[in-house]
């Protein structure tokens, strides 16, 4: 007797290969928006953790210099609140963050590794991302900030609350009130530190609808646009002194702009 072999399965059908596709590409279409969101939440805890590391080093800053810590603006302009090094400063003397990272006799530069912590991982201006390009480089070492500080600047990629303008002239080697502000003098709801928020399209370039913000108590919120949008869409590009009472008018009372919005924030 001949041995019977079972009949061999005909191939998948055209039909059959095209449901298969449909399927998959309906799988990737559900699953990406949930990815997508899931990297974004990733990144804004990420971004919460750079603050509070932030906050960490401005209080030891203070402890070490009369509680006075390196916030402020520069320019004329309380939308540039995000420089480390700026140009035309002497070529040894970064402003602002960069206070925290100097290695010189009043800094606690030695504590610090990296600069991406003053970089938000969602940024997406060049201008504001860690070490993006050779015209804004991140500059640990303070020998390269001499070769190079009075043609280079380097921006962080946070903002800090505009209180007191830096008109250039050296880190803290005796802070004043004229050149510094109080960690004591700020109460415990207010913003000291955010991301980016110094132009109308900042939150386009980083998390764009929401912000971590880091207040003078040491906790970081999540502040979402509506509440601090309609003075931020005042403050447009390029930067002007004309802008500055909304990013922040302490002449009024009680205080306007998009950092007293911010400490009302809830």
């Amino acid at each position: 007797m001949s041995p019977v072999f079972p009949k061999s399965r005909a191939a998948f059908t055209l039909i059959e290969l095209l449901v298969v596709v449909a399927i998959i590409a309906l799988l990737i279409a559900i699953l990406l928006p949930s990815l997508g969101r899931a990297r974004e939440q990733a990144k804004l805890t990420v971004c919460g953790n750079n603050l509070r590391q932030i906050y960490t080093l401005l209080a030891l800053y203070a402890e070490q210099n009369s509680q006075f810590i390196p916030v402020g603006y520069t320019y004329g302009d309380k939308q540039a609140n995000y420089y480390m090094w700026k140009k035309g400063d002497p070529n040894t003397s970064p402003i602002l963050f960069g206070a925290l990272v100097t290695v010189n006799t009043n800094s606690i530069g030695s504590v610090i590794t990296t600069g991406k912590i003053f970089y938000c991982p969602s940024q997406t201006n060049i201008g504001n991302i860690y070490n993006a390009q050779p015209g804004d480089p991140w500059r640990l070492d303070p020998t390269v900030i001499a070769t190079t500080g009075s043609t280079l600047e380097t921006r962080a990629g946070y903002s800090c609350r505009p209180v007191v303008a830096w008109n250039g002239g050296p880190v803290l080697v005796s802070p004043t009130t004229t050149r510094a502000f109080r960690l004591l003098d700020f109460t415990p709801n207010q913003a000291f530190l955010a991301d980016v928020v110094s132009a109308n399209d900042s939150l386009d370039q980083s998390h764009r609808t929401i912000i971590n913000v880091s207040y003078a108590n040491g906790s970081v919120r999540r502040v979402p646009k509506a509440i601090f949008f309609g003075n931020l869409s005042q403050c447009l590009n390029p930067f002007s002194s004309s802008y500055n009472p909304f990013q922040l008018d302490d002449t009024k009372n009680p205080p306007t702009g998009v950092w007293p919005d911010l400490d009302n924030a809830r």
